[in-house]
């Protein structure tokens, strides 16, 4: 009987090694796998935080080029000063306030018998000199728009009519000055 129970204690101790074994092969398996799922991880947060930055700048971009595209449209590239699209803009920021507003229309006569006789360059640089000329006179918060040719408009607030007769004599002189 001896001989027996040694027998099935061989057994036993072999089969506890060998399950022993497998424990150990499946616990080495489970740490490579885990060490391979981090380092997976790693590689796709790094790619992920590119993709986010990425977009950051690309989103950037599209709201530098949505201010450049407003600008531009705001603004008359000739003059550089605003152009028309923005008095509707401008309107509703000085509605917003209980001063005064007043808005001028300023006209250069005869700019077409000009860009006839001296050329579309010679006008251009009337144009430009003149639009120089009105927000020189007017004041900091005063607007000057280049509304149509030779047509430009000043809006500003106002606290009298005298003001707005003053801006206009101002003009006016400065105009006769330069001519």
């Amino acid at each position: 009987m001896s001989l027996l129970f040694m027998l099935i204690i061989v057994i036993l101790y072999r089969r506890l090694k060998s399950t022993e074994k497998t424990h150990l092969d499946d616990d080495a398996l489970l740490q490579r796998r885990f060490k391979e799922l981090a380092e997976a991880n790693v590689h796709f947060e790094r790619i992920y935080n590119q993709h986010v930055e990425q977009i950051d700048r690309q989103e950037k971009q599209v709201i530098h080029l949505q201010k450049k595209l407003l600008d531009a449209q705001h603004h008359d590239p000739l003059t550089n000063i605003f152009s028309r699209r923005y008095v509707l803009p401008l309107l509703s920021e000085f509605r917003l306030t209980t001063t005064p507003t007043v808005s001028v229309l300023v006209d250069i006569d005869s700019l077409g018998y000009l860009n006839e006789q001296y050329g579309l360059e010679a006008g251009d640089r009337i144009l430009t000199q003149f639009a120089h000329l009105l927000q020189s006179i007017c004041r900091v918060d005063d607007h000057v728009l280049r509304w149509d040719g030779g047509t430009f408009m000043l809006v500003g607030k106002i606290s009298s009519l005298n003001e707005v007769r003053g801006l206009c004599e101002r003009i006016k002189s400065s105009v006769l000055q330069h001519a």
